[in-house]
């Protein structure tokens, strides 16, 4: 079975019928691609005398797919690739030869003369979509100067696609994804603003923002409630308490001890809800 690798990778279709699609046409060099699993990829199909039919792969290379993927109205900014197919019906073309400029498959050179071709051969294209906006963007676990992001990808871009995805939020963090969630650090306490995401396909062609409002909390709104403490021993003492509303925004809780007499502190810290503190006078 024929085999044609125009990029590193390779999308490969399983047998189709042409039964599956409408067989006759009206406009003479359209083209449309069929049985992929999105719109933008598929087998080359043109219309030629009245029916849809294939493409040879004999010849066939990068620039054939770029006229293809660009008549289709995908960005010029694309790479598509091609793969093995299995079809039925005629096949119109073989050695397509199409040169920088021409917009339409059927203003190429070629062959109409597919003797030789058997539908192994028949060309297929990935074309890269522009991506479109995040899906589902939820801001959560919301604190004092961060939060966590969350999103789906675009609906109407085939998930390959997707490079990254860059994450801005009030103009202070600008930072990427290649997750479908980002720890977004470094905000501003008790602010209200944006956080936004956008999606980069492989082209690197970035598509339109999704936004969130959000406002940060003020640091005071996680401070620790119910502090009880006393004397363990001579020298020590046992504090416990309880934690602020927003407890997930905690990661340890720092405990400063000052001497009445001598003005000292003596700084501590703690991942959990109580501590013993020793070597006091």
């Amino acid at each position: 079975m024929a085999l044609l690798l125009l990029r590193a990778s390779l999308v490969l279709f399983m047998a189709l019928s042409s039964s599956c699609t409408n067989t006759t046409c009206s406009s003479t060099g359209d083209v449309r691609l069929v049985g992929g699993q999105a719109p933008s990829e598929g087998i080359v199909e043109i219309c030629l005398n009245l029916q849809w039919g294939t493409v040879c792969n004999h010849s066939w290379d990068y620039n054939d797919a770029v006229v293809v993927c660009q008549q289709l109205g995908y960005p010029t900014d694309n790479y598509p690739y091609s793969g093995v197919y299995i079809e039925s019906g005629p096949i119109h073309l073989d050695d397509v030869d199409c040169w920088y400029g021409y917009s339409r498959l059927i203003d190429c050179f070629y062959s109409n003369l597919t003797s030789d071709c058997s539908h192994s051969d028949d060309v297929g294209v990935h074309c890269i979509a522009a991506p479109g906006a995040p899906q589902n963007l939820v801001a959560s676990n919301i604190c004092s100067t961060s939060l966590t992001l969350s999103w789906q990808p675009p609906n109407q871009t085939y998930g390959i696609d997707i490079e990254q995805y860059n994450v801005v939020c009030a103009n202070q963090v600008n930072q990427s994804s290649t997750e479908l969630s980002v720890y977004v650090n470094g905000l501003q306490p008790d602010t209200t603003f944006d956080c936004c995401v956008s999606a980069v396909n492989i082209a690197e062609d970035e598509g339109p923002r999704a936004c969130t409002t959000v406002r940060t909390l003020n640091a005071s709104s996680a401070a620790p409630r119910n502090v009880e403490g006393y004397a363990s021993g001579s020298t020590a003492i046992y504090l416990s308490w309880s934690p602020p509303p927003y407890q997930y925004c905690i990661r340890h809780y720092s405990i400063f001890v000052r001497e009445v007499n001598t003005g000292t502190q003596t700084p501590h810290t703690s991942t959990g809800l109580q501590t013993t503190i020793n070597r006091l006078h």
